[in-house]
């Protein structure tokens, strides 16, 4: 039984093995049929992509110090890239973007590169830390082939460290997440992006002692990021640590989410004083849809702020409480984007067959060859019935590798027999891109032409009309649509001549009833013409006579006549309006348009006006809605109306004013008015009045005056007409004025009493026993009121005041009897001012024996402006002068301050001098002339190579050092001058000068020991070098073999970090989770497309064989235990 057993499994066993081989064979064969397809690299045929063909800002790379940018920095790069012209690109194909130097990609990118329309392009991808990345194309350029270019931006980073910048308080950074957070991982989403990101802030770094410390972070951008939830604990993925990364205790602090379920705002508040450095972590989820769906450039952004007190030195001790108040703003740039486009070209074919007179005669195919620059190519269509003898050549190349345009051309491969056609290539219409190639039929054909007539504006012809063709009467079943888009013209072609029989055929043609119109038809040089005359509409006018202003009781019992005008022109046609039709009839059945097509206009006349009327619609009227309204106004009576003014009161010498009558008309103003003067004697009349309105009606007039001021009417409003005549009565009302008395003073000094005065009143030169007082209280100014203007005789007073008496110590300028001006009169008194003088003195210092002094000339200022008063002192007055009889105050009253200007040598005392006790001296000091000294440095025995050493020279003048010296070296060659010195001393003697080396350097000795004199302004001082023999070295050791720099424990403030970080605006730094690509990493070696699934099949294969070897493993160790 056993041994059975063992048969049966041995048998399986094999059974099985011959699958597992059977499967083996197709999984190889499937290898050996699966060739990869290799992406090609594109880059040599794309330029815009070099490190060099970046652009920051706007600006080109290598404009921008990028050599300087932070290592933890993030800075935006774009490429604008071109492919060149007739390059192919496959799906796949890539283009290396590269980098400028020393800067790297600051995170994993991965992004879609769109066109306008959204349609994906191709995808940028690149590793953090890389120098170079890649655009991999799809299909879209294989199709879109011309003008292929586009734009990527990324973000990259630079590679110096400037260290950290954070605030006293707080700084805030943002960082794009990968790898573990506090035990747990958060990684790159399916797309290989980033889909989470760290808030880190740094909170009192300075370890300063802070009393109520509140921190608030607070999100931004909400829409595109939400603080990360931890599913086990319900909270937020956040973390508080000390500097060493320990987390702090929670009885340190409270904290406060807001809201609850998804906070965007965060509030700790520090229990007790916060002393120490403190990190706040959490992290976020990247939500923007752009970004997530396919990469594109997000930014992130986060603000925070830290407020309490501490003491103005930092520490809890002493010192002045100040209040804190640090706020930082974070930035973080995820992704990136792209875009780009192209335009596709294509030619188009079409086949035009002529005089075919059926599809019979038409050969099966025929064959089109499209020529490149005159140069045939290898692309063909093939035109038939079934393509509706059309094709398209597609994805061809506008221009050529050089960027030059291509021309193309289209030729018919044969042309077939019995028709008339070039083998030729023919042009493309450049509007349509097509190329046509036409073969015509032996046979004749016949043209149709379309004439529209009469047709009126507005109106539009019929879209389009059907003719058939006859042939010797009899219908053909042939058929043309004349339309606008064919210029109402159209052919029937490939018509056989003759019949059968050989006899000629005769073609006509039949047109489709077109429904308002009518048709003719025309044959000339074997074209059809058909006329189509537009039938016109009809319409009507009706006349309707209408009567006005006919007085109740009179009867319109007369006719009248309408005539017909068209176009202006009379007609024949007439109509009688009277009573019995109730004054309307009706022209009927008139055309709308003329022969042409015109459209017709029409108006209607009253042949004759009856006697006793006039007409308001004179000449012939136009037709407004199919109707026309004849007015006929009745002629009313007239009548007039006598306008009288009468005035009473009126002083005798007042001469009264003319006044305005306006007329009414049933209460209403007309614009009829009256002017009443003396002239006309205050009388006037309205004339030629109506006496009814258009209605028929009696008309109410009225009058009523403008009112006149000074004057009282008798009568107010509108006064009624009485037997035509109206009369005006106004009574005169005298008037009342006032005066205003104004003091005005001049010249008073500040203190100085300004006396109370009095003012008396004057009518017409006589006194009254009016006066005010005029004070200080009352601000000088007082009023004379409810003065009459006029006396009992109505004559003008006049009015005139004058000052009872002037103060002692004052003079008048307005002394009598002062007039009054526009209601005021200024009484005015100057104050008498005091006088002074002022001497002037002139002293000379420094003058060298022999030079004489010149005379000048001194000009005398007050309150810092020329008076234009002078003295010129000289030798003869010893000089000496005196400005005399000077008023002490101007004409305000204040005092007057003199100076005194000279112009004559360089003074002392430049400028205005002041007036001291009445005297002023100007102190004159001779300017001696200016000279210059040169000091140059030989050197001598300096061996070749060696830059002598720096010296100093010193200046003396007649022996004595000064504190004037030189540096001599070799910025300045070893040369350098004394400049502005005086040639003469304060006695004016002239001054000696001479020059000193004050060291000689070590290992040289000295050519010009001591000061040095002047030659021609030129001063040498001359050094030669000590030569040293050198010792013999003894016992030189041999240099140590240089160690490797080890890695430093611990990163300062100033260090560069040990990983990869990313810095934001305020400049905190933070590590990274993943290791960096070193900068000069190699080239990334790009995947080739089949590589996956041979590797995979390999696999596969690998896997069948153990698993059968295994199966057959079992099997023979159950044969070995059955037996």
């Amino acid at each position: 039984m056993s041994e059975s057993f063992a048969k049966q499994n041995s048998t399986k066993i094999w059974k099985w093995i011959g699958v597992l081989l059977f499967l083996f064979s197709i999984f190889v064969g499937l290898g050996m049929k699966a060739q990869p397809v290799h992406a090609a690299d594109i880059t040599s045929s794309v330029s815009g992509t070099g490190a060099g063909d970046a652009l920051y800002n706007n600006e080109p790379i290598n404009k921008v110090d990028f050599a300087d940018w932070d290592k933890y920095g993030t800075y935006k790069l774009t490429y604008n890239y071109t492919i060149a012209s007739g390059t192919t690109v496959n799906p796949g194909d890539t283009a290396q973007v590269t980098l400028p130097s020393g800067t790297t990609f600051s995170q994993d990118l991965s992004f879609p590169i769109k066109a306008t329309d959204g349609t994906v392009i191709g995808t940028f991808s690149a590793k953090s830390g890389s120098t170079f990345g890649h655009i991999t194309f799809n299909d879209y350029y294989s199709k879109y082939n011309n003008d292929m270019k586009g734009t990527i931006n990324i973000n990259v980073s630079g590679s110096k460290t400037h260290g950290s910048k954070s605030s006293d308080y707080i700084g805030k950074n943002g960082w794009a997440w990968n790898g573990d957070f506090f035990g747990k991982t958060y990684g790159l989403d399916e797309n290989g992006r980033y889909q989470y990101a760290e808030w880190d802030t740094k909170i009192n770094p300075n370890k300063k002692s802070i009393v109520d410390a509140v921190i608030t972070d607070e999100l931004q951008d909400t829409t595109k990021q939400k603080i990360l939830i931890d599913p086990d604990t319900n909270k937020p993925v956040l973390r508080l640590t000390d500097e060493s990364g320990k987390e702090i205790p929670s009885s340190e602090y409270s904290i406060t989410y807001t809201p609850s379920d998804q906070p965007t705002k965060i509030q700790i508040k520090w229990n007790g004083t916060l002393d120490k450095s403190v990190n706040l972590l959490y992290l976020v989820k990247v939500t923007d849809p752009t970004y997530v769906n396919s990469g594109d450039a997000t930014t992130l952004n986060n603000d925070i702020n830290i407020t309490g007190t501490t003491k103005d030195d930092g520490s809890g001790g002493g010192g002045k409480n100040i209040n804190v108040n640090g706020k930082s703003t974070g930035t973080l740039t995820l992704g990136g984007d792209g875009s780009g486009g192209g335009s596709d070209f294509s030619i188009n074919v079409k086949k035009l067959w002529k005089n075919v007179p059926n599809e019979d005669a038409l050969p099966k195919q025929i064959q089109a060859v499209l020529y490149n620059n005159g140069t045939k190519t290898d692309k063909v269509l093939t035109l038939n019935k079934s393509n509706n003898w059309q094709g398209t050549f597609d994805n061809l190349f506008k221009t050529d590798a050089k960027g030059d345009p291509i021309t193309y051309t289209v030729a018919e491969v044969a042309v077939p027999e019995g028709y008339i056609g070039t083998t030729a290539p023919q042009k493309v219409d450049s509007t349509t891109n097509t190329a046509t190639l036409t073969n015509t039929y032996n046979a004749t054909s016949l043209k149709v032409n379309k004439v529209w007539k009469g047709i009126p504006d507005g109106v539009d012809k019929p879209s389009s009309v059907s003719v058939s063709l006859l042939a010797n009467g009899e219908a053909t079943g042939k058929t043309l649509t004349l339309n606008s888009g064919n210029n109402w013209s159209d052919e029937f072609t490939g018509l056989p001549k003759t019949d059968d029989s050989g006899k000629t055929i005769i073609y006509t043609v039949k047109e489709a009833t077109v429904d308002g119109y009518t048709s003719a038809q025309t044959t000339k040089d074997g074209s059809v013409t058909l006329t189509n005359t537009y039938i016109p509409k009809k319409t009507s006018i009706k006349v309707h006579k209408e009567w006005t202003g006919i007085p109740d009781g009179k009867d319109k019992d007369r006719s009248v006549i309408a005539v017909l005008y068209k176009n202006g022109k009379e007609t024949d046609q007439t109509l009688t309006l009277d009573k019995n039709n109730n004054w309307t009839g009706t022209f009927g059945n008139l055309p709308v348009t003329d022969e042409n097509g015109g459209k017709i206009t029409y108006t209607v006349e009253e042949k004759a006006v009856p006697k006793g009327y006039t007409t308001s619609t004179p000449g012939p009227r136009a037709v407004k809605d199919g109707k026309v309204t004849l007015v006929n106004k009745y002629t009313p009576g007239k009548t007039s109306i006598n306008v009288h003014k009468k005035w009473t009161g009126v002083p005798s010498g007042v001469t009264t004013p003319k006044v305005t009558v306006t007329l009414f008309k049933n209460g209403n103003a007309t614009d009829q008015k009256l002017t009443l003067d003396s002239q006309n004697n205050y009388s006037g009349k309205f004339d030629n009045l109506p006496i009814t309105d258009d209605n028929g009606k009696t008309i109410t007039y009225t009058v009523e005056e403008t009112a006149v001021d000074g004057y009282k009417a008798d009568q107010k409003g509108q006064v009624a007409v009485k037997d035509g005549v109206v009369t005006l009565t106004n009574e005169y009302i005298p008037k009342q004025t006032k005066i205003t008395v104004k003091k005005l003073w001049k010249g008073v000094p500040s203190d100085s009493d300004k006396r109370s005065i009095t003012a008396v009143l004057y009518a017409n030169g006589v006194r009254t026993d009016k006066t005010v007082e005029l004070n200080a209280n009352n601000n000088w100014t007082a009023e004379f009121t409810n003065l009459p203007v006029t006396d009992k005789n109505g004559k003008t007073i006049t009015y005139t005041v004058a000052e009872k008496s002037v103060p002692d110590g004052f003079t008048t300028t307005t002394s009598g009897l002062q007039p009054v001006k526009n209601g005021v009169v200024t009484l005015v008194n100057e104050y008498v001012p005091h006088k002074t003088s002022v001497t002037v003195n002139k002293v000379w210092h420094g003058v060298p024996n022999g030079v004489d002094t010149p005379q000048i000339v001194v000009t005398l200022f007050a309150n810092g402006k020329s008076t234009g008063k002078t003295l010129t002192l000289d030798s003869q007055n010893g000089y000496l002068g005196i400005f005399d009889n000077l008023p002490t105050t101007d004409s305000d009253g204040n005092a007057i301050t003199y100076t005194v200007e000279d112009n004559g040598y360089t003074s002392t005392t430049t400028g205005q001098r002041a007036v001291i006790n009445g005297a002023v001296t100007f102190v004159n000091v001779f300017v001696p002339k200016d000279t210059s000294i040169k000091v140059v440095k030989q050197w001598s025995g300096v061996p070749s190579g060696t830059v002598p050493p720096s010296i100093i020279a010193r200046l003396y003048a007649n022996g004595k050092a000064t504190d004037k010296t030189v540096t001599l070296d070799a910025s300045n060659h070893y040369s350098a001058s004394f400049d502005n010195l005086p040639e003469t001393d304060a006695d004016g003697k002239t001054i000696v000068y001479t020059v000193s080396e004050i060291k000689v350097p070590s290992g040289y000795t000295s050519n010009t020991v001591g000061p040095q004199p002047v030659k021609d302004g030129v001063v040498t001082l001359k050094n030669q070098r000590t030569p040293v023999t050198p010792d013999n070295p003894k016992n030189p050791k041999t240099p140590k073999t240089p160690t490797t720099p080890g890695k430093p424990d611990k990163i300062s403030s100033s260090q560069t970090p040990s990983k990869v970080t990313t810095k934001s605006s305020n400049g905190h730094h933070k590590k990274n989770t993943k290791t960096p690509t070193p900068v000069n990493a190699q080239k990334e070696k790009l995947p080739q497309t089949g590589d996956k699934a041979k590797q995979e099949i390999a696999l596969t294969v690998v896997g069948i064989v153990m698993g059968a070897l295994l199966i057959a493993w079992r099997f023979v160790g159950i044969d070995r235990k059955t037996k």
